[in-house]
Formats: C-alpha cells, sequence, structure tokens
C-alpha cells in the first residue's frame, strides 16, 4: 500500500484516522485497518491533485519566462537562459523569476543580458582551453576544423542567425564574428608557439658545431673526347676555320650519291650502315650518317666560296670489336676557293699534326691512297716509336696513319653546284678518339663508352678556363656535335651567397647547446645571429637573429650537417676576404 506523502504529519494522519474509526466502532476488529485505507485514499488524491496544480503553474512560469527570454533576445531559449543563469553563478527561483518577467522587465532585462554574457564567456573559455590543450601542429589542426571548419561549432551558430530579425541578426553575428576572431588569432598564436617549441626541439637535436672543420669539395673532371674536340676547334681557329653542323640522320644524296660513292659501293651495304625507314612510301630509306662528310655537301649548297670550315660531329657504323664502335667522333674539313692547290692541303695538315701532339719538328708524311670524294687522295702519317709494346710519337723510324685527305672530287664539287674550272678545294678527316688514344695515352677504345668514375678521375682534364659566357659555350658544344642535355651552374644558385667572418661566438643565455655570433658581412656590417636560427630574421628565446649560419647539407651541396661551411685558409694561406662570392671560394664558379 502506498505510504502517505509529504505534508501530512505523522499526528494528523493518526487524529484523522481516530475521527473516521468512530462510526466503525462494534463493527469488528477491521475498523481501523479500513479507517486506515480511507485516509490513505483521501490523502493521495489530494497529493495528486496538488501536483498537477503545481505543474500547471510551472509550466506558466516557464512560458512567461521564455517569452520574455525571446522579448529581449530572440536567440535565446528558456534553457539556454537558464544555463546562462547557472554559468553566471545567479540562482533565482522560477516563481520570482517569472513574476520578475511580468512586473519587472528592465530587471529582467538584465538577467538576460548577464545570462547572455555568461554563455559566450564560457563558450570561449571552452574553445579556447581545447586551443591551448593540443599538442602538436596536426591536433592544432583538428581543433581548428572542429570549431571553424565547415561543420564546427562557431560555423553551426552562425548558420542559425537566418531565423532571427535583422536587428537580432546583426547583434548575433556582430557577437560571434568577434568569437571567431579571436579563436583565429589563439590558433594562430598556438600554431606560432609550437613552431618556434618544434624548432627548439630540432636545434637542440640538430646543433650545428661551429668549431669543426669543413670538408673539401669534388669538382668534375672534362671528358677526353670533349677536351680533343676543344683542342681541334682551337686549333683550327686560329686557321681560319669555323664549325659547321648537320643532322645525323641523312638520305642517300647527302650521304652517299653527292659524294661520288656508287651504289655498289661496300660502305652502302646493310652490314657496314644503320639505315632507317623512309618517312613516305615510295621514298629512300634514310641512313644514320656514315661520317661528317654530309656536313661539307650542304655547307657548299648554301655557301659561297671562299670556304673554309670544320665539321666535328658523332657518326655511325654497324661495326663493334675492340678497335671500333657503333658510334664514334669524326671532324672533317674543307677548302673551297679559287687556285687552291695541294700545297695548301700539306701546309695546313703538317702545321696542324705539329701543334696538337705539341712537337715543332714532327715527322709528317702523305702516302698516295683512295676515297671517292676526292682526287687526289692522301693518307697522312707521323713519325713514331715502337718498342716493347710502347709508342712514341715524334722519334723513331716507324710511321703511324692517322688521317686522310685529297683535294675534292671535280664531281663532288659539280654535285653541289660549283664549277669545277673555276673552283678547287681539299679536304680530310680524322676520328676524334683515335687522336685522343694517341695524344693521352688510352689503350681501349671502349673505355671511353663506360662512364668509369675512375678511368674519368684518371684522364680527365681540369674545366676549361674561358671568359666566354655560359650560353656561348652551350652553342660552341652544340656546334662541335656534344650533345648538351642540361647546365648545372652552381654559381647561381650561390650566388646570394658571400664570405662573412665569425667574429666570435659566445654561449646562448637561455640555451645550452645554441651559439649567439657577431658575424662580420660586406653588405650589413657586424650582424648578431643565432647558430641554428632560420635564414630570416627573428627571435629566439629573447635574443634577437639577422641570419642564419648553415652547413653543406642546408646549402644543398652535400649530406654533412655536423659544422658550418669553414672557409679557414691553409698554412701560409691569405684567407678570403669578406664579401667574397662564395662560390669563387668553393671553386664553384664553373659550370
Amino acid at each position: 500500500m502506498a505510504r502517505i506523502k509529504r505534508g501530512v504529519t505523522a499526528h494528523a494522519r493518526h487524529q484523522k484516522v481516530r475521527k473516521l474509526a468512530k462510526g466503525y466502532r462494534g463493527r469488528g476488529k477491521n475498523v481501523f485497518r479500513v479507517a486506515v485505507e480511507r485516509v490513505e485514499k483521501g490523502l493521495q488524491y489530494q497529493y495528486r491533485d496538488r501536483r498537477a496544480r503545481k505543474r500547471n503553474f510551472r509550466s506558466l512560469w516557464i512560458q512567461r519566462i521564455n517569452a520574455a527570454v525571446r522579448a529581449h533576445d530572440e536567440a535565446m531559449t528558456y534553457a539556454t537562459f537558464i544555463d546562462g543563469m547557472t554559468k553566471a553563478g545567479i540562482e533565482v527561483d522560477r516563481k520570482v523569476l517569472a513574476d520578475i518577467a511580468v512586473h519587472e522587465p528592465e530587471a529582467f532585462g538584465s538577467l538576460v543580458a548577464q545570462a547572455k554574457a555568461a554563455r559566450a564567456s564560457a563558450l570561449k573559455g571552452e574553445l579556447l582551453a581545447q586551443i591551448d590543450s593540443a599538442g602538436d601542429l596536426r591536433a592544432l589542426e583538428e581543433v581548428r576544423v572542429a570549431v571553424l571548419g565547415k561543420k564546427g561549432r562557431v560555423t553551426e551558430l552562425m548558420k542559425g542567425l537566418g531565423g532571427l530579425s535583422p536587428d537580432a541578426r546583426r547583434e548575433a553575428g556582430q557577437r560571434l564574428n568577434a568569437l571567431k576572431d579571436a579563436l583565429a588569432e589563439a590558433i594562430e598564436a598556438r600554431k606560432a608557439a609550437l613552431a618556434e617549441a618544434e624548432l627548439e626541439a630540432r636545434l637542440a637535436a640538430e646543433t650545428v658545431d661551429v668549431t669543426l672543420p669543413a670538408r673539401p669539395f669534388s669538382v668534375g673532371h672534362i671528358h677526353p673526347i670533349s677536351q680533343t674536340v676543344e683542342e681541334l676547334v682551337a686549333i683550327f681557329g686560329e686557321m681560319g676555320f669555323s664549325v659547321a653542323e648537320g643532322p645525323h640522320i641523312e638520305d642517300d644524296f647527302h650521304n652517299f650519291d653527292a659524294l661520288n660513292i656508287p651504289p655498289e659501293h661496300p660502305a652502302r651495304q646493310e652490314h657496314d650502315t644503320f639505315f632507317l625507314p623512309p618517312r613516305d612510301e615510295g621514298e629512300a630509306p634514310l641512313v644514320l650518317r656514315t661520317h661528317t662528310s654530309p656536313v661539307q655537301i650542304r655547307t657548299m649548297q648554301k655557301a659561297t666560296p671562299p670556304i673554309r670550315v670544320i665539321c666535328p660531329g658523332r657518326t655511325f657504323r654497324a661495326d663493334s670489336d675492340a678497335t671500333h664502335s657503333p658510334m664514334f667522333h669524326q671532324v672533317e674539313g674543307l677548302v673551297i676557293d679559287k687556285k687552291t692547290h695541294m700545297g695548301h692541303l700539306k701546309g695546313t695538315l703538317i702545321e696542324f699534326c705539329r701543334a696538337f701532339f705539341g712537337i715543332d719538328d714532327l715527322p709528317v708524311r702523305f702516302r698516295p691512297s683512295y676515297f671517292p670524294f676526292t682526287e687526289p687522295s692522301a693518307e697522312v702519317d707521323i713519325g713514331c716509336a715502337r718498342k716493347g709494346g710502347t709508342l712514341k710519337i715524334g722519334a723513331g723510324a716507324d710511321w703511324l696513319e692517322i688521317l686522310g685527305s685529297g683535294m675534292v672530287h671535280p664531281k663532288v664539287l659539280a654535285n653541289c653546284g660549283l664549277d669545277p674550272e673555276v673552283y678547287q678545294g681539299y679536304a680530310f678527316g680524322m676520328g676524334i678518339e683515335r687522336l685522343a688514344m694517341l695524344k693521352y695515352g688510352i689503350p681501349d677504345l671502349r673505355t671511353f663508352f663506360d662512364s668509369d668514375l675512375r678511368w674519368l678521375r684518371h684522364y680527365g682534364f681540369d674545366h676549361l678556363e674561358t671568359d666566354a659566357p655560359l650560353d656561348a659555350i652551350v652553342e660552341k658544344l652544340s656546334l662541335i656535335g656534344l650533345e648538351v642535355e642540361g647546365v648545372e651552374d652552381p654559381a647561381a644558385s650561390l650566388a646570394p651567397f658571400t664570405v662573412a667572418r665569425v667574429v666570435a661566438a659566445e654561449p646562448h643565455p637561455d640555451a645550452d647547446r645554441l651559439k649567439v655570433c657577431r658575424v662580420e658581412t660586406a653588405a650589413h656590417g657586424t650582424v648578431q645571429v643565432v647558430c641554428g636560427m632560420e635564414l630570416k630574421p627573428g627571435r629566439i628565446r629573447g635574443v634577437e637573429s639577422n641570419g642564419m649560419l648553415v652547413s653543406e647539407r642546408e646549402m644543398g651541396l652535400s649530406d654533412k650537417h655536423s659544422g658550418i661551411i669553414d672557409l679557414s685558409p691553409a698554412e701560409g694561406a691569405r684567407a678570403p676576404a669578406v664579401g667574397t662570392p662564395l662560390s669563387a671560394v668553393l671553386g664553384l664558379d664553373d659550370p
């Protein structure tokens, strides 16, 4: 049986039971039980009615409070108002709030304002706490998305402004925009703090020791073929020759017919020549040029005599063994003029041989020979001595053939549109690899193409000394038949860097592993630099830094990262002056 609820004391209950039981006396032993049941049932009805009346009053109070809240702020509801009152620490009975809402609207408006401010402050504090609790940049980004992202809390609040009146929307929008700006500033500040902490951690782990010496830089070498071509161009250039070039893929006319090479000649067979399919059906097949003579043909067709050119470049023949390569380099020369004779040819080639091998009295002889494109033809030998498997040029009774030559055949002149009765000319040709092997003592032709760095360090040459601009060098290399795939110019990437001098290096007052350096520069005088700081000016733990001391890895020069680039001179040598370009000091100013 349900017990009597609150509001009825035990004494009052007992009195009601005794009063009710008087009418049941003499009716048996259950008189008091029946009386008790009747009393309790009556009290239950009274309690139910009282609770119903209380619920009705409470609903009325909530309605009055909600209406008053919406009258002061359309964006607020009863629930958000009570939440704001709680956050503001204000406790007022709902009946009292309802009376204030009806009878004292100004006072109620003050309560609404306090609740609104408390909710905004609590929301801002909650979101700022989330931002401050982000332990790294990744966690901070997650907080930013949750707060200011497309589905973030502030964004959702902004979406709810559409249902407000213009005045209420303006006020709420200003409040939310201020909150949004404050959160964005807090996120940026936290990001900067995390970045600084990350930098300090990196500096602590990767501190550059300014006292360690630098290691020398390795510089590349010039390939012997490139060096030989450059020497040939220089020697013939002093004689008045210019450089001409042509395509690697030729047709039958320029490669064979114009040079008086008949169809039955062995050079036109597949076992000697690389043939390519024709461009169009019905045309003659194309070939990879077997010599650079087609360049001479094209020059005679286009230029007007006098002509004086050399034609260096790649050539291709279907031959591969210990003494031959399917691709090799060749240089040919051509002179066309009036009254040109064999004496001119002999003088030119004798002067060339002695200049190339550096022997002023080098013996040179001309032996009669045959070439389809010259008449008369001659092979050129130079004096040498062979003994014990060695070869010595310039001495002894032996001879060594190095090139072929002759007077240009009249048919070749006619094929190029020149009158053989008016113009004469001479031509010559030689293999560049053979010349390099003879001059520099290279025993095996195949090593030219093995890409062995040990071989290149042994037979290679230092960079060419020239004042010519980079574009001119690239153009000249292309003209002599060397394909330039790309140019690496360290001087361009190192151009902003010049030599500086570390005057002093003292411990950082707030970082044990950092150094505060005074650095003498040419452009800015003496500046303060924190070792390990970023390139741009800034502060690290309260100490100003105007630059960056770098390692070889940070400059992209090597993988070394245990010390700055130290330019201390060797004993007895002079230190580079402050302001000297770094590329010049390191020997990297030559592309």
